[in-house]
């Protein structure tokens, strides 16, 4: 979302205070404002790495083995269904997991830019339950993401029309993409310490990226690929606020309430057009989308 400066001064000063002076610093008069200060953190911060001690715990705890067989065990329910990949192995199907259109048309544009020599792509929006609330912290955005894409998988695999649709349009195999936002904080839960010095001075949102390719065929072959996309700050005052509105699990991981509705409820009044999906763009000048897009640049794409 673009907005002007005046617009993006007048969100910066309502955000508070995080760094504290330093040893022997002038206190007073030479006291640098509440935007000067969150001007030197409002930036993007470096993707986190995937082998993020607290990302790969909440991945090892989805059991994925076990999600995995039970689908492919629902796929051979179907007798002639899993047969289509060695008829129709160019036929891709691409689903979309997000409710969100954007981050729906950068996934797919991601996958057309990559796709095989030869192969016919076709596209469905089939939003996935995250199963993580509203909100993830630390972990849940992992298990966020491989939620949607195994519920979706679950539902074309299931339900009578979606299996139609599947042998109408001769699809051998599907690559199903999810993303996920999550926000970890210096006291989240499993928090490590090299984490924890990139969330000091306030919590951080980054974004969780999934594909899985699945073959619809005897062995479905399943194939993950992840990243994590570059992160934005988070005022304090709006966790402790989103915070109040309550979790769904005893980790506190599971919000209730996103960060963007609480910034956006407590935007500037005139800003009518502030995004609540994209409140990244107002705090640190960089789209949630463009960082998305970065990610999606750089990730593999599991084709058959």
């Amino acid at each position: 979302m673009a907005i002007s400066p005046n617009q993006q001064n007048l969100a910066l000063t309502k955000v508070p205070t995080f760094n504290r002076p330093e040893a022997g610093a002038q206190t007073d008069n030479a006291r640098p404002t509440p935007r000067q200060r969150w001007a030197d953190i409002a930036k993007p911060v470096p993707p986190l790495p995937l082998d993020t001690p607290f990302i790969q715990g909440a991945i090892a705890g989805i059991d994925l083995q076990k999600k995995q067989a039970s689908l492919a065990n629902t796929m051979r329910q179907h007798g002639d269904l899993h047969k289509q990949y060695g008829l129709y192995g160019n036929n891709i199907l691409v689903v979309l997991t997000s409710q969100n259109k954007r981050e729906c048309d950068l996934l797919f544009n991601a996958a057309r830019a990559r796709k095989p020599n030869g192969a016919t792509l076709i596209r469905i929006d089939h939003p996935g339950w995250s199963g993580v609330g509203n909100q993830a912290y630390e972990g849940a955005g992992a298990i966020g993401a491989h939620n949607k894409v195994l519920t979706a998988l679950g539902n074309l695999l299931v339900m009578p029309q979606h299996v139609k649709f599947l042998k109408d349009n001769k699809i051998g195999s599907s690559v199903v993409g999810a993303v996920e936002d999550f926000i970890v904080r210096a006291r989240g839960a499993g928090v490590d310490p090299a984490t924890k010095e990139l969330v000091t001075n306030c919590p951080v949102d980054w974004g969780f990226v999934v594909f899985c390719r699945v073959r619809l065929a005897a062995d479905p072959a399943f194939r993950w690929s992840t990243a994590v996309t570059q992160g934005a700050p988070v005022p304090m005052n709006h966790c402790i606020t989103a915070g109040r509105a309550g979790y769904e699990d005893e980790k506190k991981t599971f919000c209730k309430v996103t960060i963007g509705k609480v910034i956006g409820e407590t935007g500037p009044e005139n800003e009518k057009s502030w995004d609540e999906a994209d409140w990244q763009a107002g705090l640190i000048g960089k789209s949630w989308y463009a960082m998305l897009g970065d990610a999606l640049n750089k990730v593999r794409i599991p084709w058959p």
